[in-house]
């Protein structure tokens, strides 16, 4: 098929192209001979209602060096294009948000958004868990300094998350013994300000590390990358410092699978990654899921062909 495909994402000379998963969706749209353009999330717009992005024509390479080569920056109706991929990292700010609302428009007239701009406001990646509290350990999302004390004091130790983050930022644990605990908790929800989600911290991590799983429109695909923490660090997220392994999809991972698949393919949520620690689920990622190429690499696929044969099949049925 002749598709010409936009990506909202981060710079360019932000990425590392031998681990960014973007950069291995364009190769592989390369391959088929998609026509790709590329824009940051600050040259995008809203032009007497309709979307507008500046944005550059990308050829990429299989080279860490130089891995990508672009045409002259123009003006693009976000409408001409025939799928966007929404891969801005986060924090999820008042701009990403505002972002979403642009990209509904072009959605609106026909354009495929990977993922539906409404599911990137509604599935927070920390929160949206919740909602299958069968799989998860137990958790409070809260603002409040004293409510974070009394689930610390239940469950002896928690792991504390900012809830507009990725990539293990912000995280902390803090258990009831720590002399300074509720300055930490304090701090983490600067003052009581903040809305945190806290868990249960769960003892496997520092020897099993984390599984991201990733799915294709509420699927999972078999390979599991397995993300171990380094020395004296409970986080396990590769930008943490974490190394990768991978194993294959477990039974009760499979069923975790099971249980939240259905409601990610039924809000839109095309391309996701699940973390599971100690056989629990943690996070659902929707923003700008990461793995692709170490789960490629480790296990010789090609997971965004997976992706694009979604893409090419839904772009053919909606016609």
């Amino acid at each position: 098929m002749n598709i010409r495909m936009g990506v909202v994402m981060d710079p360019l000379d932000s990425i590392y192209p031998q681990k960014d998963s973007t950069v291995a969706m364009m190769q592989e749209a390369q391959r088929r001979g998609w026509t790709i353009e590329v824009a940051s999330l600050s040259a995008v717009s809203l032009l007497d209602g309709v979307p507008f992005a500046k944005a550059e024509e990308i050829t990429v390479f299989d080279d860490d060096e130089a891995w990508y080569d672009l045409k002259p920056m123009r003006s693009v109706a976000m409408t001409d294009w025939d799928v966007i991929l929404m891969r801005k990292d986060p924090p999820f700010s008042i701009d990403y948000i505002a972002s979403t609302y642009v990209l509904e428009r072009a959605e609106e007239a026909g354009v495929l958004v990977v993922n539906r701009p409404v599911a990137l406001r509604d599935v927070n990646e920390k929160i949206f868990a919740t909602r299958f509290s069968q799989c998860c350990p137990p958790s409070v999302v809260t603002s409040s300094v004293s409510e974070l004390e009394v689930f610390m004091n239940t469950h002896e130790r928690i792991v504390v998350k900012p809830i507009d983050l990725m990539g293990g930022r912000g995280v902390i644990a803090v258990s009831r013994t720590d002399a300074n605990s509720k300055s930490l908790l304090s701090s983490a929800t600067a003052g009581g300000t903040n809305f945190v989600q806290a868990q249960r911290y769960i003892p496997d991590v520092t020897e099993t590390g984390d599984n991201r799983i990733l799915l294709v429109n509420g699927d999972p695909i078999p390979q599991v990358l397995k993300r171990r923490p380094k020395a004296g660090e409970f986080r396990a997220n590769l930008a943490a410092g974490g190394s990768a392994g991978g194993e294959m999809i477990s039974e009760h991972e499979m069923w975790i699978c099971q249980e939240i698949g259905p409601e990610l393919k039924k809000r839109g949520v095309y391309f996701a990654g699940i973390d599971v620690v100690g056989g629990f689920l943690t996070e659902i990622n929707v923003t700008s899921p990461t793995g692709i190429k170490e789960l490629d690499s480790i296990f010789g696929i090609n997971i965004a062909s997976n992706l694009m044969d979604f893409i090419e099949e839904k772009l053919i049925k909606e016609g």
